[in-house]
């Protein structure tokens, strides 16, 4: 598992912004809650919306889920997830991000 990331609510603006370091390892899921009073906007480093969060809400992404035998869904190291306010500015609270990282069972 990888160090938990965080951005407090007033380093999200209109424009991406990293949450947290790159992925250090190839990472199978992440969870993802947006515990500020906005929408929040979120994309995988490459400046593409890829999902939004309510306020307050969750999100939990298994990349390994459905995994065959001849392929690797794995989250590749390097990877950045970024934050952006949908509309306007949150004025309270965090987001944050959990990694778990690891090759798992290739059944």
């Amino acid at each position: 598992m990888e160090p938990l990331r965080s951005l407090a609510f007033g380093g999200i603006g209109a424009a991406y912004v990293p949450l947290g370091d790159p992925l250090e390892a190839p990472s199978r899921s992440f969870l993802v809650q947006n515990l500020t009073d906005a929408a929040l906007v979120f994309s995988f480093g490459d400046g593409i919306d890829h999902f939004v969060l309510p306020p307050y809400g969750q999100f939990v992404y298994d990349a390994s889920a459905n995994k065959t035998h001849q392929t690797n869904n794995l989250l590749q190291n390097n990877l950045v997830l970024s934050v952006k306010q949908e509309t306007a500015a949150p004025t309270i609270g965090n987001v944050y991000c959990s990694i778990f990282s690891g090759e798992g069972n290739s059944r």
